[in-house]
């Protein structure tokens, strides 16, 4: 029997609804627990990216110029935590020990190492749109959200491909001594915001966006 662990998030009903796929529960199990890690980790992603999308909806109804600084932050995040640490220890371990027990979801884990790879090149299409939104105009406004639309979305798709294919064939064909590897390797990445033993640096870097966005320090008027 597992002992499921509950995350209280304050979300609006239709962000539980999104979230719901990622419910994790946590046993002594070695597979359990690699896939609780993963998917926490997912959960602070879909957390920052939400976040996001409500600055930039706001900011594109009301055409208001963005605070950019914390933007920054966020993106920061995304490209030091998951862009660096998560993904390529999916490919490392997950994909790889996965690779070697079966061939099932060969073309899913291509794909999404593919889109690993390209990962680089779209955060620094973000970053470019992002450097000339600090300009405040209503073309640097418009051209940040198609960006940033663009990259939410083949975020929230590559998370959906592993969730839905790829982790429930990790827990079908991967072997204990697997698990017990991924598990130890996904342990040391310090998630910010769900791990036990959050690491310094990513914890103040969440702290500082959850502060931000709870005083509404991204908005500063045009006129």
């Amino acid at each position: 029997m597992s002992d499921v662990t509950e995350y209280q998030i304050p979300l609006a009903e239709d962000e539980e609804i999104i979230l719901s796929g990622f419910a994790v529960a946590v046993s002594s199990c070695e597979g359990e627990k690699a896939l609780g890690i993963i998917r926490n980790e997912h959960i602070s992603l879909a957390l920052v990216l939400i976040e996001m999308d409500r600055v930039v909806s706001e900011v594109r109804i009301v055409r208001t110029a963005f605070d950019c600084s914390l933007l920054w932050e966020m993106l920061d995040y995304i490209k030091n935590f998951i862009d660096k640490l998560h993904h390529p220890k999916e490919d490392l371990y997950l994909f790889a020990r996965l690779s070697q027990r079966t061939h099932a979801v060969d073309q899913e884990m291509t794909e999404l190492q593919e889109s690993h790879a390209a990962g680089g090149e779209a955060m620094a299409r973000l970053e470019h749109s992002l450097r000339k939104l600090g300009d405040g105009t209503p073309q640097a406004i418009e051209a940040f959200c198609v960006e940033f639309d663009r990259f939410s979305q083949e975020q929230w798709l590559h998370m959906h491909l592993e969730e839905s294919v790829v982790f429930r064939a990790a827990e079908k064909y991967l072997l204990q001594t697997d698990w017990e590897e991924i598990a130890a390797a996904f342990s040391q990445n310090g998630d910010p915001h769900f791990g036990p033993v959050p690491d310094e640096a990513f914890q103040e870097k969440y702290s500082k966006i959850v502060d931000s966005l709870a005083r509404g320090a991204y908005i500063t008027s045009l006129t």
